[in-house]
């Protein structure tokens, strides 16, 4: 068990949406970020430019996430936006050909590569809508845990708007990398969508890494 990391005991009830999935209701989640266990509600500062409202609940009999984000974002940068890019970090260990499993070879690390397909973790069920109208989107053919949203109306300067989703986690083997699971010990970091950072006239877009900076607003 890792003692270096906070803890929180959470106990919510099931939202209605939820129900009828046999979830546990009590977990003891292990982040090494302060991120959004269970049901809660997270604002970052007001100079940050994305602030976050997640509903989620963990199977344990399954290793399974699922949720609701809203996401409000403003844009303060100085260019007029037409694209979203949001980090799905999840995806990172779902295949041979990511970043991280590529990291990993390189570092003489073989578990990822040659993981069984339930040891594996992924994010599915993404439904992305902005002011409560669908909007296009897609993975990016380099990297499958960045997904690119065209906006339908530009976001001008200091403009903002509301970005939702449901989502599924399956949460991967606890020996790859931070996100996963060990018996019935959960290490929950990156584990749902983050809004990247634009900057210096471009979206700063990164996957996930073994080793490295994580940089999502």
């Amino acid at each position: 068990m890792r003692n270096d990391l906070p803890t929180w005991l959470i106990s919510s009830p099931l939202p209605n949406h939820l129900s009828g999935t046999g979830m546990c209701l009590s977990l003891i989640i292990y982040s090494c970020t302060l991120l959004f266990p269970q049901v809660a509600i997270a604002q970052h500062t007001h100079n940050n430019p994305a602030s976050y409202h997640i509903q989620a609940v963990l199977a344990t009999s399954i290793a399974t996430v699922r949720g609701q984000i809203e996401i409000n974002y403003r844009n303060t940068s100085s260019e007029t936006l037409d694209e979203i890019h949001v980090h799905l970090y999840p995806n990172a260990y779902n295949s041979r050909e990511s970043a991280l499993t590529k990291q990993h070879l390189l570092l003489d690390k073989t578990e990822l590569f040659f993981a069984d397909e339930n040891e594996r973790g992924y994010i599915d069920s993404l439904d992305f809508s902005i002011n409560d109208e669908p909007v296009e989107w897609s993975l990016s053919e380099q990297h499958t845990d960045i997904a690119i949203l065209t906006l339908q109306n530009t976001l001008g300067v200091g403009e903002s708007l509301t970005l939702r989703t449901p989502f599924r986690v399956k949460i991967p083997d606890a020996e790859f990398s931070r996100l996963g699971f060990d018996n019935q010990t959960y290490y929950l970091t990156n584990w749902s969508p983050e809004i990247a950072v634009f900057e210096g006239k471009e979206w700063q877009s990164m996957p996930y890494l073994e080793h490295g900076e994580f940089y999502s607003d």
